[in-house]
C-alpha cells in the first residue's frame, strides 16, 4: 500500500443476517468492492468459475467485474456485516450503486461506474476468502465503520475513511503475515523430507516411510517438496541415489555390485537398469569415461 495514495470511499456499511436459512445468491458483478466479515455460519463461493468456502471469522473480500455467487452450507443462518468501498474516490463514486446483476443485464450506460480494481498491485495474489488467525482488532474496527454509517454524527465521513484504511491495512498485514508463516511452514516440511531422504541413500524409500517419519500426509509432503524441489520425493531420493552412485564410480575402486548395494539396490541388475535409464549408459561405461 505503500506505492499508492489511497483515497477511500466507504458506499455501504450494514450488518446483516440472512433470514433465509437456504441462501442463494445468484451470479452477479459488482462495480466495487466489498469485504464480508463471516461471523456464523458457513457460505460456498463461486469466483469467475472458482470454489471456495468459507466458515465464521473469515473474510470475504469481492472484487469490481468479477461474477460471484454465493451459497450458505449448514444449519446456522449466514451473519454477514459487509461494506462496500471504493479504493480511490472519483467523480463518479456517489453514483454507484449495488447491482444483484449478472454483467449481461447491466446497462452499457452504466458500465462507466466499474472501479479499476487495483487490489493485486497493493496486495499480490489476495484470494477471495481469507482466513486470518489474528482477526479480533479487524473486527472490532470493522464494526465500529458499520456503527459510524449508521449514527451518521457530525464528522463521520472522515473518520469512516480513517478507520477503513486503519482496518485494511491491518488486514492485509495479517494476510500478508499469515502467507509468509504458512510458505515457511511448507518449507520447513520440504527440507525435512530433502534431510531424511539424503541420510538414506543407501535404502529403497518409500512414501510411506517419508509420511510417517515427518508425520504429514504423504500428499501434502508431495505437493509441498515439489513446490520447493521441482520433482516428487521419491524421484528426487532416486536421482540422488544415482548421482551419489556416479561420485563412487569415479573416485573409488568398489566394485558395482557393492556400489549398487550402498546406493540401496537389492541386486546389481537393478542397479544397472535404473543408472542406465537416467545415464543413458552402463555403470561400467560411465566409469571407463
Amino acid at each position: 500500500m505503500e506505492n499508492y495514495t489511497l483515497t477511500p470511499y466507504v458506499r455501504l456499511a450494514w450488518d446483516d443476517t440472512v433470514k433465509d436459512l437456504y441462501w442463494y445468491m445468484k451470479p452477479r458483478v459488482i462495480f466495487d468492492y466489498e469485504i464480508i466479515f463471516l461471523q456464523d455460519g458457513e457460505v460456498d463461493l463461486m469466483v469467475e468459475e472458482e470454489h471456495y468456502h468459507a466458515a465464521p471469522t473469515d473474510f470475504i473480500i469481492l472484487r469490481p467485474m468479477k461474477r460471484h455467487s454465493i451459497r450458505s452450507v449448514g444449519k446456522e443462518k449466514v451473519h454477514q456485516p459487509h461494506i462496500h468501498f471504493d479504493l480511490q474516490q472519483d467523480e463518479y463514486s456517489s453514483q454507484v450503486y449495488i447491482p444483484f446483476e449478472d454483467l449481461d443485464h447491466i446497462p452499457l450506460a452504466d458500465h462507466k461506474l466499474f472501479r479499476q480494481d487495483i487490489l493485486d498491485e497493493i496486495c499480490p495474489n489476495l484470494p477471495p476468502v481469507l482466513h486470518l488467525k489474528n482477526y479480533k482488532r479487524i473486527q472490532e474496527l470493522f464494526m465500529t465503520i458499520i456503527r459510524e454509517k449508521e449514527t451518521r454524527m457530525v464528522y463521520s465521513e472522515p473518520l469512516v475513511n480513517g478507520l477503513f484504511l486503519q482496518m485494511l491495512s491491518l488486514l492485509l498485514r495479517e494476510y500478508t503475515i499469515n502467507n509468509v508463516q504458512e510458505k515457511n511452514k511448507n518449507r520447513d516440511v520440504a527440507w525435512k523430507v530433502q534431510e531424511y531422504l539424503s541420510q538414506n541413500l543407501d535404502k529403497n524409500i518409500s512414501l510411506d516411510d517419508i509420511s510417517h517419519h515427518i508425520h504429514v500426509s504423504k500428499y501434502y509432503l508431495c505437493h509441498e517438496f515439489k513446490q520447493v524441489f521441482g520433482v516428487p520425493p521419491i524421484q528426487y531420493h532416486q536421482d540422488s541415489r544415482i548421482e551419489h552412485a556416479k561420485y563412487l564410480l569415479t573416485t573409488t575402486q568398489l566394485s558395482i555390485g557393492t556400489i549398487a548395494e550402498t546406493v540401496g539396490f537389492q541386486n546389481i541388475y537393478s542397479f544397472s537398469r535404473a543408472f542406465k535409464k537416467k545415464e543413458h549408459v552402463s555403470p561400467s561405461v560411465y566409469r571407463i569415461h
